[in-house]
């Protein structure tokens, strides 16, 4: 979620989120609407599996008080914090709300307009989520992956001749590209395990753990001065990384 990060904490956050990532806030309020009808009018199985755990998450993972609690002990990463708001049933909610309030309601022309009424107001609130779908396009780049992050793949797979190539990244977002890029390499944890690269005894001793094939870093990174004395030459380069062998 480019620009926003948990780490603001707060409502400031959650709001941003829902605007960028929710429907609209009719849709929104619908479902709030349909989850106090649930505990008003639903059955105790209803309420069970969809409300009250729906105000668990909401008074505890989605509570910004308890935000960064979560953040701090690593229960859940700052910039995917948005993801979670995904985990709560909107659609089963408002059907299952619509349905308990309809059943309150004698059968006929009463049950018959809370319908009618609630496929109208759901059937407007859509429209921005059907126009949005059909914006969506397939983009160029299938993989979406940095161009500099294929180039050294590329070369680690189709130049140097090794099988599944144990490969270390000190880049966190060229670890995750990598995995979707490309299932031919197999990505270490070397820069994952809080080892201080400015620490050249605990880097070394990493180094003697994992013994990845190649590794990849940022030109001015402290790594960068310190493979070459641990037995890794330098091979390939991009304008901003630079390849090291494993001898």
């Amino acid at each position: 979620m480019t620009g926003y990060s948990a780490y603001e904490s707060g409502f400031s956050f959650l709001q941003k989120t829902v605007r960028l990532y929710e429907e609209p806030g009719v849709f929104l309020l619908i479902a709030a609407c349909a989850l106090i009808l649930t505990i008003m009018f639903g059955m105790q199985s209803g309420r069970l599996f969809l409300a009250f755990p729906t105000i668990f998450f909401l008074m505890t993972v989605l509570n910004p008080f308890v935000l960064p609690v979560f953040i701090r002990n690593g229960s859940v990463s700052g910039e995917e914090y948005y993801r979670l708001l995904w985990l709560i049933p909107y659609g089963l909610i408002i059907a299952y709300g619509i349905i308990s309030l309809a059943y309150r309601m004698k059968k006929g022309l009463p049950r018959n307009l809370v319908y009618a009424a609630s496929l109208l107001l759901l059937a407007v609130t859509a429209v921005p989520s059907v126009k949005s779908m059909a914006s969506v396009r397939p983009p160029a780049d299938i993989f979406m992956t940095d161009e500099q992050l294929q180039m050294v793949c590329n070369y680690i797979i189709d130049e140097t001749g090794y099988d599944d190539p144990m490969v270390a990244f000190d880049d966190a977002e060229f670890r995750l590209g990598a995995r979707e890029y490309s299932a031919a390499l197999k990505i270490s944890h070397l820069f994952e395990d809080g080892r201080d690269t400015q620490d050249t005894a605990s880097f070394s001793r990493s180094l003697t753990i994992w013994r990845p094939d190649f590794i990849v870093v940022r030109k001015e990174s402290d790594a960068a001065g310190l493979l070459e004395g641990e037995g890794y030459p330098a091979v390939a380069y991009t304008d901003d990384y630079l390849v090291y062998v494993r001898k």
